[in-house]
């Protein structure tokens, strides 16, 4: 896990437009996995996140979504 819960000035640091961000409430996480860097691999976490009653995956690159497994794909953003 990379990210958690963040302070409104934390998240808007890093580069997030959204006021009211899961993150800044505690219900989101960035999750990066060491190593994952086939597409495969991201597109199961995304997967597996998303067999979690109430969790959405989002694939993300920094703060923008990206299609899951894109080479440009840093972490899967969790949000509850």
């Amino acid at each position: 896990m990379n990210s958690c819960y963040r302070n409104p000035q934390r998240n808007r640091d890093v580069g997030s437009v959204l006021i009211n961000s899961n993150h800044t409430i505690g219900h989101a996480m960035d999750v990066t996995v060491l190593g994952a860097r086939t597409s495969q691999k991201w597109i199961l976490l995304n997967d597996a996140a998303e067999q979690i009653e109430g969790v959405n995956g989002i694939c993300e690159n920094g703060p923008k979504q990206v299609a899951c497994g894109s080479s440009n794909q840093s972490h899967v953003h969790l949000a509850w």
